[in-house]
């Protein structure tokens, strides 16, 4: 989720000397320190410094991920106390907002028995860690055909509308306007 959370970082003690301490993440694809350094004097030790943390939407259903901000010890300073003092760890979680999925664009495709061809599409809602392959089958062949009935997403494309297409068959039947109903399945191993 790409909320940000926001705290203030207080010292007990006041400071002899100016001192820094270092904000980082150990995972910034789920989260990052906006402020990525907090500078204590003898000035504004009592007041506190602002801390803020800002989470990241990676697109993948993932649900909720544990993360670190980390705090990295001013080894310079003139301040004999706090040299090489950092605080623990800030262990945070960044909450998933994604939700597995696909759309259908072009619900209704038309095709005739002059060999017409229509498309219509797939794409993913959220982005996947493997590829994703489906299968796209019509329940009448003798009406309809499907070049490409395999279509496989990877990760990278998660975002772009996957084209498919039908294509009208000549049944040299006098039927009419048939409707043919299309199964689009996910495989079971993505």
């Amino acid at each position: 989720d790409a909320t940000s959370w926001q705290t203030t970082i207080r010292l007990t003690a006041q400071p002899a000397a100016p001192f820094t301490l270092t904000v980082a993440s150990n995972d910034e694809s789920e989260g990052y320190p906006v402020t990525e350094s907090l500078h204590f004097t003898p000035d504004n030790w009592a007041q506190g410094l602002p801390l803020i943390i800002a989470g990241q939407n990676d697109y993948v259903d993932d649900d909720d991920q544990p993360y670190q901000i980390q705090f990295g010890a001013d080894l310079q300073t003139a301040d004999l106390h706090y040299r090489g003092l950092a605080p623990p760890a800030l262990l945070m979680t960044n909450g998933d907002s994604d939700n597995a999925g696909f759309e259908l664009a072009d619900f209704s495709l038309y095709v005739s028995e002059d060999g017409d061809t229509d498309l219509g599409s797939i794409q993913l809602k959220s982005k996947p860690t493997h590829p994703v392959i489906f299968t796209i089958e019509g329940n009448d062949t003798s009406e309809l055909l499907i070049p490409q009935a395999r279509i496989t997403i990877e990760p990278e494309q998660w975002q772009q509308a996957i084209p498919f297409a039908v294509v009208g068959v000549d049944d040299d039947i006098e039927d009419g306007q048939q409707t043919v109903d299309l199964t689009i399945s996910v495989h079971a191993d993505t």
